[in-house]
């Protein structure tokens, strides 16, 4: 989840982990850095957040659902 002004600040809140059941969410878990996480998912989830925010001119929150591939790459799903 992040948050973008109208100049293009962006603050990104901390990274979270969810959990599904038949495919609603079930249970948040985070921040990622105490689930063990690898930090640079944090900042490519980051990366991704800013590129999003910037290229479609958003302002004001917004939330990107990543998903971590078996090569350790983070997917955009929605």
């Amino acid at each position: 989840v992040s948050t973008r002004s109208k100049s293009g600040q962006i603050i990104h809140y901390p990274l979270v982990e969810t959990h599904q059941k038949k495919g609603v969410c079930f249970s948040v878990e985070g921040p990622s850095a105490q689930l063990g996480i690898a930090p640079h998912l944090k900042n490519d989830a980051e990366q991704i957040a800013k590129t999003i925010g910037d290229s479609q001119g958003i302002v004001g929150t917004y939330a990107v659902e990543l998903f971590e591939g078996q090569d350790s790459k983070l997917y955009i799903n929605e």
